[in-house]
């Protein structure tokens, strides 16, 4: 879920974990679910079993991510909804520069509540 403290997660588990963490890239569309127990098993060979994080929105908790003689364990934030939307919406501002940006031409006269359609 966007804008729920990932991207901070990530970069603390990457300074204390360091090497041992593996970012899988992409995935921030629902059909993205690309990466599959082959892909990790691989990734896990490459890293000669010092993989201890796996980070990355397509990690999908319904694929089946087995390793033998592996626990995985997942963890997800959830926000209050109002202030994960709002956090949202700040973010997308200040992203587009004040919505200046032509994806979202015509935002700038917009309210929070017209932007959410």
């Amino acid at each position: 879920m966007m804008k729920t403290a990932g991207t901070s997660l990530s970069k603390q588990l990457i300074e204390y974990c360091g090497k041992k963490v593996h970012i899988v890239p992409g995935g921030l569309l629902l059909k993205d679910d690309y990466y599959n127990n082959e892909k990790l098993n691989k990734d896990y060979l490459k890293k000669k079993n010092e993989l201890k994080v796996l980070i990355g929105h397509p990690l999908r908790p319904y694929i089946d991510f087995n390793i033998a003689d592996v626990n995985l364990r997942w963890f997800t934030f959830v926000r209050q909804p109002e202030k994960r939307y709002l956090s949202h919406y700040l973010h997308k501002y200040h992203e587009s520069n004040h919505f200046r940006v032509e994806k979202y031409a015509g935002l700038s006269s917009d309210s929070i509540t017209e932007w959410e359609k």
